[in-house]
């Protein structure tokens, strides 16, 4: 059974989803994009433990990297989350026609030579 502290965070966590959900249905791709860079450094912040989890893997690949070079990349691996979570939240208002628009498949034309053989 869950304690009423891990009750409360469950509940702020899915409400959270529920809220941005919503904000990022009403608000403009441009304008939720913008807001998602600037809200990515302080979420980073406030989630020490995935920053230090980010930090110890690029560490892992590369034992040499500065600390400003880890700043960077893990920062980036925020900005990236925060991106796919603006953007999937945002899936359920757009048109199919959209959606298709928006994806490339680079490279797929080695598959169409591949399955002409």
């Amino acid at each position: 059974m869950a304690s009423p502290f891990e009750e409360l965070t469950g509940a702020l966590t899915v409400g959270g989803y529920k809220v941005g959900s919503l904000v990022a249905r009403v608000t403009p791709g441009f304008l939720a994009q913008g807001t998602v860079s600037l809200l990515a450094p302080g979420i980073a912040l406030s989630l020490r433990e995935k920053r230090g989890m980010f930090e110890r893997h690029l560490r892992r690949v590369n034992p040499t990297i500065s600390r400003f070079a880890l700043r960077q990349l893990s920062q980036q691996a925020f900005d990236s989350y925060m991106r796919y979570y603006a953007e999937s939240f945002r899936l359920p208002s757009l048109s199919r026609r959209h959606v298709d628009r928006m994806f490339t498949v680079d490279g797929y034309h080695h598959i169409e030579e591949g399955l002409e053989r």
